[in-house]
């Protein structure tokens, strides 16, 4: 290592770490920052070379022992220098009860992280299964060398796996594959930036090393759109994860924020000790401040205050109420723990539904364009909106999982066996419903559920035609599920089928609905959304919604055609709906 060169050492958890002897490095510790106001902000160890402080810093760990492994790991890769002199370690960490230090630390963390040449990521110790691991992520860096970084897919067919020179899918390396990416530091939401930032990194797990890439050209081809290998699995869903935080982190390296809507959905798996981290921690890489006007982060304030402030600003900015599609899940326990109203969503809330609004690309716009701006509250405790209530769920049928788990035979759901005829049992009254038939032939595309690569056809014809002439199409006996199942998965998984009491078609709704509740098209909000009425006359907001003939404006329009199909909808007033 030169005298000169600066690196910066991430570690796998969250904690706080000893607070003695905080004043006695406050002052060399500014000096790796950069910092002029004294505030101190680094973790970790700091190496002093020649009477100089270049910085070897450690993300919060669990212990004092995690640091110190983390560090011995880290000197046994990097080969010695002669120039470097005898070298004094100290340990120190941001003092998380001072409420206005750690507010500074989101600025200061990007410093540091865009001034280091060099990040190594300490993930954890390494154990049995790493090196299993490891062996398939370098055969996959070979394979992209090869293929230019291009993924490639990973079927659920030995006879394709072993062709690139991969492992049969029984063997145990997929297993460890697995395990590897289920290590915490992929998902603290402080790991976002700190990637983001760095100019070049290092991964290192116990005393094996890895370079960035080779995970991430890894992760790319697990959750590639025709992978199923581990498709619709927490392995999948963790993958993409990782690409995504590497498109922060080539945004960043190009001077692009990123908006804070999109960070805040797609981090929602993240997580944090302190639920205000989860939109703090995104700050440097958004226009929150530049852009939205959001106040610089304040641990003085409540998380649910924050949560309420964010969801309005971002309304008052975007003009649209899209962000409602994120909100809801009333009657989940978990929604409540920050007491939050229903319209502001819960980022620590991990939907296991593809959400319809922020995910379908312009496939969608039930609600056109927000023509009123919303009214808040003083307190932000609801929100008044303009909208029409389209319908009502007359009779539901059982939360819809197509995949236990994983792809494999055993764990594949009658909704995928049964394809294209399975049905729901709606209740009250037990009535099957034909799933396929929530999708009628006209209008709807293939291309609408956002998949790659599909063709511009209906569902229905789609099913009808290839599915009974190929039975396969869907799935095979012996266990695997060909790419048309991400068609199925995106729109089914974790949603309700409901029948509506005025309209009278199928839709799918969130799996908190329940009959009795209202279907309303809000103006200004692409997708339909789920409400039931309180006894005060205000709305509670369940989740999104999709019902056909009424996610592309149809509520607004007055053509013949359109009132052909729902003769009732001319009928129906824009009204005022406060949700609270």
């Amino acid at each position: 290592m030169k005298p000169d060169e600066r690196d910066v050492l991430l570690g796998s958890a969250c904690a706080r770490g000893p607070t003695h002897g905080r004043q006695r490095w406050r002052d060399q510790a500014t000096k790796i920052a950069g910092a002029t106001d004294g505030a101190f902000t680094v973790t970790g160890i700091c190496k002093v070379v020649r009477n100089r402080l270049g910085p070897l810093k450690i993300r919060y760990q669990t212990s004092a022992k995690n640091i110190l492994d983390a560090y011995k790991a880290y000197n046994q890769l990097t080969p010695q220098n002669p120039e470097v002199s005898a070298a004094t370690y100290c340990y120190f960490c941001i003092n998380q009860r001072d409420l206005t230090e750690r507010a500074l630390q989101p600025r200061l963390m990007r410093s540091i992280y865009r001034n280091a040449l060099r990040v190594p990521i300490w993930i954890g110790e390494e154990n049995e299964s790493v090196s299993l691991a490891i062996e398939v992520i370098k055969k996959l860096a070979a394979i992209a060398f090869k293929n230019h970084g291009e993924p490639v897919c990973l079927q659920l067919l030995d006879s394709q796996l072993v062709s690139l020179g991969l492992p049969g899918q029984k063997s145990p390396h997929w297993n460890a594959l697995r395990y590897f990416f289920r290590r915490p530091w992929f998902e603290r939401a402080w790991i976002i930036q700190e990637t983001a930032n760095a100019a070049k990194l290092q991964v290192i797990c116990g005393g094996r090393s890895l370079t960035w890439d080779d995970i991430v050209y890894t992760a790319r081809c697990i959750h590639h759109p025709k992978s199923n290998l581990f498709a619709t699995t927490e392995t999948a869903s963790l993958c993409e994860h990782i690409d995504f935080i590497t498109q922060c982190r080539e945004n960043s390296q190009q001077g692009i924020q990123m908006p804070l809507l999109e960070l805040l959905h797609r981090s929602r798996r993240c997580n944090a000790t302190d639920d205000r981290d989860k939109i703090y921690a995104l700050y440097p890489l958004s226009n929150a401040t530049s852009e939205l006007g959001l106040p610089d982060p304040d641990y003085h304030k409540q998380a649910k205050q924050i949560y309420k402030e964010t969801c309005a600003v971002l309304i008052r900015s975007s003009h649209s109420l899209n962000i409602l599609s994120c909100a809801g899940a009333a009657r989940d326990s978990h929604s409540h723990s920050l007491d939050l109203p229903s319209w502001v969503p819960d980022w620590n809330y991990k939907d296991r539904s593809t959400s319809l609004g922020m995910e379908s690309g312009g496939a969608y716009n039930a609600g056109g364009t927000l023509q009123t701006p919303p009214h808040f509250s003083k307190d932000l405790s609801n929100i008044t909106v303009e909208g029409k209530f389209t319908d009502c769920v007359d009779a539901i049928g059982d939360t819809l999982l197509p995949f236990h788990g994983s792809l494999r035979g055993e764990n594949v759901n009658a909704v995928i066996r049964d394809w294209p005829n399975p049905t729901s049992t709606l209740q009250p009254g037990g009535k099957q419903e034909r799933i396929l038939d929530v999708f009628p032939d006209t209008n709807f595309q293939a291309e609408d559920t956002g998949v790659s690569g599909s063709k511009p056809r209906s569902i229905s014809q789609f099913w009808n035609n290839e599915g009974q002439t190929n039975p396969g199409l869907f799935y095979h006996p012996g266990g695997r599920v060909t790419e048309s199942r991400t068609l199925v998965a995106k729109l089914l998984y974790f949603r309700r089928v409901f029948r509506s009491s005025v309209l009278n078609v199928l839709g799918l709704a969130s799996m908190s609905a329940l009959p009795g509740d209202f279907v309303a098209v809000i103006c200004g909000c692409k997708v339909l959304l789920v409400l039931w009425r309180r006894d005060d006359g205000h709305y509670v907001l369940v989740g999104e919604s999709y019902a056909h003939g009424l996610m592309k404006g149809e509520a607004f329009c007055t053509t013949s055609s359109v009132a052909q199909i729902h003769a009732g909808l001319r009928n129906i007033k824009v009204g005022k709906i406060t949700i609270v």
